[in-house]
């Protein structure tokens, strides 16, 4: 289906990141890199919550991640994107955002927490 709008996520540092959001079923453009989230709704109306927290060409991860199967047995209904190509911005933003939407990580998301 495609975009289907746009969320600011914000990371530990208060940072705010503006991602548009996609349909899992979008097919995204090779070589593209960039951060993504894969979300699902929240408990609170309007509000979605971290599933995945990710980042590198968008295309590879986004399916691989859907082909894994973990976003999509804990309720991600969405991905979103912010395009970036230095990948030491992108490392940052992945780090500033998982440090402030913990849910992401196991169990209750997909991302595993280096070091334990």
């Amino acid at each position: 289906m495609g975009k289907i709008g746009t969320y600011t996520w914000t990371g530990a540092s208060g940072r705010k990141y503006e991602m548009d959001a996609y349909t899992l079923d979008t097919k995204f453009i090779e070589g593209v890199e960039g951060n993504y989230v894969f979300a699902k709704p929240g408990n609170n109306e309007g509000h979605i919550d971290a599933v995945y927290i990710g980042e590198g060409k968008l295309k590879d991860r986004i399916e691989f991640r859907i082909n894994d199967g973990c976003v999509l047995r804990k309720g991600a209904d969405r991905v979103c994107i912010r395009v970036e190509g230095n990948e030491q911005i992108r490392k940052s933003i992945e780090d500033d955002l998982l440090e402030a939407n913990t849910c992401a990580y196991v169990p209750i998301g997909c991302n595993v927490k280096v070091g334990g």
